[in-house]
């Protein structure tokens, strides 16, 4: 389940289920969203899409209630206080499960998906090198025109030419078994930010210290350059994978999202190991 994502949508058909029209419909949106759960009534009513005062939020809050009671079987017991969130918690916990099964968004092939992004990619910009893992970083100030081959079991550090300073960097990886995300992550990439100057992977905050090949194949890397990071919980660098794995119904996930947004860029490139 992903009620994180499917929120706004999953409220915006509980408001419709309702009848919940006009103000009423606001009112429960806005106090329903988790950005919103710390508000108090007045914080709440100040918001511009409501514009109320703390007691016409109260008794709009009262009459949703008993509506979702009503509608739903939700028991509020003997509370009489935090009707709200009661109610908040069973529409998450007992209604979106079943909402989320009726509404499940078809999810691509892998292939399919992958494909979709390379073929919105730039290709042919030098944007990202192989070179062994003792060269100077630091005198390299551009990436020259690199070869397509990457030497087998030898350890080596990955240049990214990606000058969008203030850009966050996406940066997903496909071998023939393997499909790692490599930015953001623990083992690689901790930071994301872009910034004038080529970026080495490993960074010198990472887990790891070197980037090393182990099976003959082609290895495909695709970067994502958008002005703010993906909301999403497997992106997150605390989690406990330090190089989390990606699937199709991940990929599907960052592709429904920035079909949402209209200012990313996306740069394709394959190797040969061997």
């Amino acid at each position: 389940m992903n009620y994180e994502r499917d929120e706004r949508q999953f409220l915006e058909a509980m408001a419709t289920r309702f009848c919940f029209n006009s103000t009423r419909r606001d009112v429960f949106i806005q106090r329903f969203l988790e950005q919103n759960a710390s508000k108090s009534y007045k914080e709440l009513g100040a918001l511009k899409q409501l514009n109320l005062c703390d007691y016409n939020v109260k008794d709009h809050l009262k009459n949703i209630c008993d509506t979702i009671a009503a509608e739903t079987g939700c028991d509020y017991g003997d509370r009489k206080k935090g009707l709200w969130e009661k109610a908040k918690a069973y529409l998450r916990e007992k209604v979106y499960p079943e909402w989320q099964k009726q509404h499940q968004p078809e999810v691509k092939s892998l292939d399919e998906l992958w494909r979709n992004f390379v073929s919105k990619a730039k290709r042919d910009l030098n944007w990202i090198q192989f070179d062994p893992i003792e060269i100077d970083r630091k005198g390299i100030k551009e990436l020259r025109r690199n070869s397509i081959k990457i030497p087998l079991d030898e350890p080596a550090i990955m240049g990214l030419d990606l000058p969008y300073p203030g850009q966050f960097l996406l940066l997903l990886n496909r071998g023939r078994d393997t499909r790692y995300c490599l930015c953001p992550s623990r083992a690689f990439a901790p930071q994301f930010v872009l910034g004038n100057e080529v970026v080495w992977l490993p960074q010198e905050e990472a887990e790891f210290g070197q980037i090393t090949f182990d099976t003959v194949g082609k290895e495909e890397f695709l970067a994502i350059v958008l002005p703010q990071p993906l909301a999403l919980p497997w992106l997150n660098t605390q989690g406990e994978n330090i190089a989390p794995i990606w699937d199709a119904i991940k990929l599907n996930e960052v592709w429904e999202h920035l079909q949402q947004k209209e200012n990313w860029l996306a740069f394709y490139q394959e190797f040969e190991v061997g």
